[in-house]
């Protein structure tokens, strides 16, 4: 549930939203797992780093298509 939670911040379209949704879920998991909530909240800079390059630098995954080996 918890890492469920925290992969939606990555699926933000755009900085602003990826910024809110970080803020909504510390907030809805903070209900249930305070230390959960403080880390997302003292963690918001790097967690949302990525946000801060061009749209089009972001990963749609972190695995390759294709192995090339």
């Amino acid at each position: 549930m918890v890492a469920a939670a925290i992969r939606t911040i990555f699926a933000q379209p755009d900085p602003l939203h990826v910024r809110e949704q970080l803020d909504v879920i510390a907030t809805m998991l903070g209900r249930q797992l305070p230390k959960v909530e403080t880390m997302l909240r003292q963690a918001a800079d790097d967690v949302t780093a990525f946000a801060d390059f061009p749209i089009s630098h972001w990963k749609e995954s972190g695995r390759p298509t294709r192995w090339r080996g």
